[in-house]
């Protein structure tokens, strides 16, 4: 390997590292704790019923519905521990947004500013 082939390497593992840092600039502490809140969510939802989730990958019964009676003590209780996170952090954030009477435009808009401060791209 070259030198420059070297460096283009390093230069490369660099952007990834600064792309996947999540910055808050330019948020309040209320937007801040509003985007915290909604990005607990996500693994989770993703882990119940994503791709490659809960709900996907179990055994059903020939009416389509979850074969409870089939399912190890290590599925079901992994199971648990997702659904009641998934469950407590989904009522902290509707509790946030109940609280704070934030509407569908300012999710979305809060939403917009976190992205923008977190995108590279030229095109915001």
């Amino acid at each position: 390997m070259t030198k420059k082939e070297k460096s283009n390497l390093r230069l490369k593992k660099i952007c990834t590292r600064l792309a996947m840092r999540v910055s808050y600039k330019h948020l309040t502490d209320f937007q801040k704790k509003f985007i915290k809140l909604s990005k607990a969510v996500e693994p989770l939802e993703r882990a119940l019923y994503g791709h490659y989730g809960f709900y996907k990958t179990c055994k059903r019964t020939t009416t389509g519905a979850v074969d409870w009676d089939v399912m190890s003590i290590d599925q079901l209780t992994y199971f648990d521990g997702i659904y009641k996170s998934h469950i407590k952090a989904v009522k902290r954030l509707n509790n946030f947004i109940d609280k704070h009477n934030l509407t569908e435009q300012q999710q979305l808009e809060i939403f917009r500013m976190f992205n923008q401060t977190n995108c590279n791209s030229v095109c915001f």
